[in-house]
């Protein structure tokens, strides 16, 4: 029997990190964030743990090589756990349509550290250089950055996404119905 599902401790096994940081890692996949560059499929299910009884477990394959092959290591007495080459989701935002003059914005600040290798003092020094001409916080600066390169510094990462939503009733039941029922 293969396993496809990891529980959040066994990722935390994996991963190298605390049991709680991987419930909040496997809780971020299921909001659509991502961890150390890739984002896992996760699904919930019903049993000891989480919220009202609620757990994230992990698709195994959803995992960067590294982690698969450290599971298999694992389980050498089982053959059929294969390994899946990582094929990384499209982690790229897609803009809301009045968000033009924010990319472009964002783009004038963050060209100059664009220009600069991560980790090393001209970065650093682009930084706060932009912090100081433009008056943005180096937190926010440093989001705007984190975000830029993990879309490989594609311009529609500075927006704010477009909701998944976008274009849908977000009424189940009318207002008339509404009116009806708070009378009665």
């Amino acid at each position: 029997m293969s396993k496809s599902f990891l529980s959040a401790g066994e990722f935390a096994g994996l991963a190298a990190i605390t049991p709680r940081h991987a419930q909040r890692v496997l809780e971020g996949f299921a909001h659509r964030k991502s961890w150390q560059g890739f984002l896992g499929a996760v699904r919930t299910c019903t049993g000891r743990g989480g919220k009202s009884g609620l757990r994230y477990e992990v698709l195994l394959s959803s995992l960067p090589e590294a982690l698969q092959r450290a599971f298999k290591g694992d389980l050498e007495d089982e053959p059929s756990t294969a390994i899946v080459p990582y094929d990384a989701p499209s982690l790229l935002p897609v803009p809301a349509s009045n968000q033009g003059a924010k990319i472009a914005a964002r783009w004038r600040i963050l060209e100059p550290i664009a220009n600069t290798l991560p980790n090393t003092l001209e970065r650093g020094e682009a930084k706060r250089e932009a912090c100081r001409i433009h008056g943005i916080p180096l937190d926010t600066l440093n989001k705007w950055v984190r975000r830029a390169e993990l879309s490989g510094w594609n311009v529609n990462a500075m927006a704010h996404q477009k909701p998944r939503d976008a274009g849908q009733s977000r009424k189940v039941i009318s207002r008339e119905f509404d009116k009806a029922f708070l009378a009665m």
